[in-house]
Order: C-alpha cells, then sequence, then structure tokens
C-alpha cells in the first residue's frame, strides 16, 4: 500500500559523494568495496570519512592492516587539506574542539580510529556506542587481515558467515553503512564478466552477504604523491539499485576517483574527488586525452581543406589553423598534435599527399568526423 500510494520511502545511498551530489555507499546496509593494489581503495575509504567528518558526523576506521596510525593519519591529512579544510578543522576532528581553558575536549572527537588485529567484542561495544552517538560510516580496512587474526579463512563459506555475523550484521542493525576494504582474484581481468571479476577475493559468501553494493576499483592510471591518479569504479551488485551509474556496455560504472597531488600550507596533498563518469572532459586518462586531440587536429584539419579552392601545404594548413585559433581567442593546437592529426588523414585515406616542389600539398578526398562515445567534442564547452 505504501508503495502505491507514494508513502513508502526507497532505500537510497547517503554516503560518499560524488562531485555532482550522488552518492555510492548505504547507511544501514554491508558495503564492499574490492580491487587489485595500486586502486586506492583506503584512500575512497578515507575521503569518505572525511566528508562524514567535514559535514560534523562522526566515523570509524578499524584498521586490521597498519600497526600504527601514522597512514591513516596522513591520508586524512592530505585528503582534507587538499579538498579545502584547514589544519583547524582537521585537529577538531581529531582530537576534539578546543575548550576555554585552550585544551582539546577528546571526548567530543569525530574520527574514532583504531588498529586492531581483530573486531573483538570490546571492540565492538565500542563501535556500536560511536554508532548510537551519530557515527553513519564504519571501515573495515582488510578483510584478510581480519579473518587470518581471528583464525578463519576467507575462502570458507562457513568462515565468512562467521566473521560476517560477529563483526558485521551487529553494526549494520544499529544503523551504520559498513565498508569492507578487500582484494580481487589476482588474475582477474578487472571490467569485465565473469565471477571472479564481480566479487571479492575468497569465498562467494562474500558477495553474496552485501546488502548495499559492491564495487571493484579498477586502476586506469595508477597515483602517487608526485602524480595524478585515475580509479574508474564499477558496480557489481547493488542490492538496493539505487545507485547512479553510467552504462559500458553490459557493465556499470558508478564514478571515476581522481586523485591529484598539490602543495597546500607548506604539505604535501592530495585533491582527491569521485567525478561522474558521464563528465568526458574529466574522466579520461592522459592518454585517451591526447589521443583525442589527435581526432580534433584532424577534423580541423579537414575544416581548413573544405574551406579551401584545391590542394594545400602543410605550412598553409598550419597557417590557417593559427589564425582560427587567434580569431577565437585561444592558443590553438600544438605543433606535434597538428602533425599527429596529418598522420591520421593520409594514413586513413581521408586526405592525399602529394610532392609538389619542395611543398607536401594535401588534397581532400572525403570529410573525416572522430567519434567520442555519446558525445562529441564540438558538443563539449
Amino acid at each position: 500500500a505504501g508503495v502505491l500510494t507514494g508513502t513508502h520511502r526507497r532505500t537510497e545511498p547517503t554516503i560518499l559523494a560524488r562531485e555532482d551530489g550522488s552518492q555510492l555507499l548505504y547507511e544501514a546496509r554491508l558495503n564492499w568495496i574490492a580491487g587489485p593494489p595500486e586502486s586506492q581503495k583506503s584512500y575512497l575509504a578515507a575521503l569518505a570519512v572525511v566528508q562524514e567528518l567535514a559535514a560534523g558526523r562522526p566515523a570509524i576506521y578499524i584498521d586490521f592492516e597498519e600497526t600504527d596510525g601514522v597512514t591513516i593519519a596522513e591520508r586524512i591529512v592530505a585528503i582534507g587539506i587538499g579538498n579545502g579544510y584547514n589544519r583547524d578543522s582537521i585537529l577538531d576532528w581529531v582530537c576534539g574542539p578546543v575548550t576555554e581553558n585552550g585544551a582539546r575536549d577528546a571526548s567530543k572527537r569525530l574520527l574514532w580510529y583504531t588498529n586492531a588485529r581483530t573486531l573483538n567484542g570490546k571492540i565492538r561495544t565500542k563501535t556500536i556506542t560511536a554508532i548510537k552517538r551519530g557515527a553513519r560510516l564504519v571501515i573495515l580496512d582488510g578483510c584478510a587481515a581480519a579473518m587470518g587474526a581471528a583464525d578463519l579463512q576467507e575462502d570458507s563459506a562457513k568462515d565468512v558467515n562467521l566473521w560476517l555475523a560477529g563483526a558485521v550484521w551487529p553494526l549494520t542493525r544499529s544503523g551504520a553503512a559498513v565498508l569492507v576494504i578487500d582484494h580481487i582474484v589476482k588474475n582477474a581481468q578487472q571490467g569485465v564478466g565473469g565471477f571472479a571479476n564481480r566479487s571479492p577475493r575468497g569465498s562467494g559468501a562474500k558477495l553474496a552477504a552485501v546488502s548495499g553494493v559492491t564495487l571493484i576499483a579498477e586502476p586506469k592510471e595508477p597515483g602517487s604523491a608526485f602524480t595524478e591518479g585515475r580509479v574508474e569504479l564499477w558496480v557489481t551488485k547493488d542490492r538496493p539499485g539505487r545507485i547512479r551509474t553510467s552504462k559500458r556496455g553490459a557493465k556499470r560504472l558508478a564514478g571515476i576517483l581522481v586523485s591529484t597531488p598539490e602543495q597546500r600550507e607548506g604539505l604535501e596533498v592530495t585533491r582527491l574527488r569521485v567525478i561522474n563518469p558521464d563528465d568526458e572532459a574529466d574522466a579520461l586518462t592522459k592518454e585517451e586525452r591526447e589521443e583525442k586531440w589527435k581526432a580534433i587536429a584532424a577534423e580541423r584539419i579537414v575544416a581548413v581543406l573544405d574551406a579551401a579552392d584545391g590542394a594545400m601545404s602543410k605550412s598553409e594548413v598550419k597557417e590557417s589553423l593559427k589564425r582560427r585559433a587567434e580569431e577565437k581567442g585561444t592558443k590553438g593546437l600544438r605543433a606535434e598534435t597538428i602533425v599527429a592529426g596529418f598522420e591520421i588523414l593520409v594514413d586513413g585515406g581521408w586526405v592525399t599527399m602529394e610532392k609538389d616542389g619542395r611543398e607536401q600539398k594535401l588534397t581532400l578526398v572525403r570529410s573525416y568526423r572522430a567519434e567520442f562515445g555519446t558525445k562529441h567534442s564540438a558538443d563539449v564547452p
């Protein structure tokens, strides 16, 4: 009756926002992310934590893989400052606000962190207490390490269900979104069909248990402290079915994690964001952008030849392109990009090239227009 009358409330994702406002994780549900090394899974989890802290809500990070809190501290600082928050705000999150006597009130801190070996009863009780105080997000970083420390095997369905019963279901029942960070099978090919590519490593009971969303992280450009990184986030299970995705054949792409190293306030920081995969200008890798510009150069060369009365030399084409750019107030194409455009047209038979003295003359044979997925370059501002 509620569904028919419109009073029923759908289960919507409410945590981990993309730049366009769409969310990727479900509250009171088990969410899972898996991927190979260098896929920035823990960075994505830290971004979700920073978003919660910045909104004034507690967040819980249970780290089964680190022996100290240095790594997560570096990431919280790098992402926090990289995404526009200052030092004082970050100290308020992790140490508590400053009181009247100048000390910090740790009881009101927002980040709850522990580098536990396993999620025992004591930690579980403290976590549930934090959830009741307003925490919506719990990160469990390192499924294999957590299960191993509990003397459980991740390739055993029985052991997976035992671990979930003790470590996860009490937290989701308390109302939190639980995000488990995991690995994939070593030889799995990312983003394609087959169970090994849809599921975290180990027993299929992991994927079966997910009541929220399963994301597979596929690195396209591994990021570092000095180079930009791009990671595609594929949805392989969405139990409520409310994650906004873009179709790529039979696959669903939920977002692209872009990490940009910067220097701010004397620190090495990381601007981290999840972009809409339909924002093609931002979603392309460096290599893909270069290939796209070569194709655009080919189109602009064809436009010049089409407007000419006859054959033109390469230098004449370059001069014409330069004048057109100046008229539009733009810098124009790079010389090497124009050369690549010539090669595309000649190799593909769109243009013929004949030697005329010391010049190479180009003649248009047929029009060329590149295709860029659902949008063409001319349609993008």
